[in-house]
């Protein structure tokens, strides 16, 4: 990964305050990015709060694969026509050309840690 990509002039430390937030208010989301935003990076790590009764949105698809670990609360993922129930401390790993999405079924908010092949933001 990132074989003569060269990434040693750029600062590694994003600090907290100095994240990118990105909010969805219409699924009740915000995504947090915790690596610089670079046309190298061949990886993108975020973190995604949901609030009560939230989600990611439409069953989408999109080139790469994801990997999660949910931070906090209880989450439902929809993945290749099935449904499971992920608890605090569960991950998971998608291809994400497969339809799927991640909603919010505790009753109080819920985070989630995700690592994506193909930076999306």
């Amino acid at each position: 990964i990132g074989e003569g990509k060269e990434l040693k002039d750029h600062n590694p430390i994003i600090r907290k305050d100095n994240r990118i937030l990105i909010d969805n208010i219409s699924h009740k989301i915000t995504i947090e990015l915790l690596a610089i935003q670079n046309t190298n990076n061949e990886i993108q790590p975020y973190i995604i709060d949901f609030g009560k009764n939230s989600d990611t949105g439409m069953f989408g698809t999109h080139k790469g694969q994801e990997a999660g670990l949910v931070l906090k609360g209880i989450l439902e993922l929809y993945y290749n026509n099935r449904t499971y129930v992920l608890n605090e401390g569960d991950s998971f790993y998608v291809t994400s050309t497969i339809p799927h999405h991640l909603r919010n079924i505790n009753e109080g908010a819920s985070r989630v840690l995700i690592v994506s092949s193909v930076p999306r933001f």
